[in-house]
């Protein structure tokens, strides 16, 4: 942090060399799951300085901040309805479980392809609590073909609207894989994103 104070306090002397500097350690954060740096980027440089980034940034900014602000612990999840891969609806306020595990992820995603099937091997073992995933391919085809390959039974489901859909829009989606953990009536206990 007190790198990243240096770089872009020594930047702010011109803005277009700040906002470039700001999107260049966000997007190199991102990469490595540096949430919490990322985090302090946010508070102490875009939203106090009022940052103008570039739109693609700037609107992933934006659902962090979302999410942040809107889904924070405690608060009740947006219940999801989106059928599964033989076409029976899945409805999140039916699952009827102490703890229900919410990860979205995208096939395509590195980080997913390792969380996702440790996850089925866990789900397999423990029914007491529920993991709905939620992919996020826009190729419905992609998504079949990562489920058969590492066999997966968890409770899964694809939104073929991808970031545009109502699943992501309404959890303010961001980045892959990201997790909430719910209690019994559906209330955040716990998020997070990458591992």
């Amino acid at each position: 942090m007190k790198a990243v104070d240096s770089l872009l306090n020594k930047a702010k002397v011109n803005q277009l060399v700040y906002q470039h500097i700001t999107e260049y350690l966000i997007d190199g954060f991102k990469k490595f799951g540096f949430d919490k740096i990322i985090d302090y980027i946010l508070e102490n440089y875009i939203i106090e300085d009022d940052l103008c980034l570039d739109e693609e940034t700037e609107n992933s900014i934006q659902r962090r901040i979302d999410q942040s602000k809107l889904l924070s612990v405690g608060t009740r999840a947006p219940n999801i309805i989106i059928p599964n891969k033989e076409g029976n609806v899945i409805d999140l306020s039916k699952i009827n479980t102490d703890k229900t595990l919410i990860v979205f992820y995208a096939s395509w995603c590195l980080y997913c392809k390792k969380l996702v099937p440790r996850l089925d091997e866990y789900y397999t073992t423990n029914k007491e609590i529920t993991i709905l995933a939620i992919s996020l391919d826009s190729n419905k085809d992609d998504w079949i073909k990562f489920i058969k390959e590492n066999k997966i039974e968890l409770v899964n489901i694809n939104d073929p609207n991808g970031w545009d859909g109502t699943a992501a829009s309404d959890y303010y989606i961001y980045a892959t894989p990201s997790m909430f953990l719910l209690n019994e009536v559906k209330k955040i206990l716990l998020k997070t994103n990458y591992l």
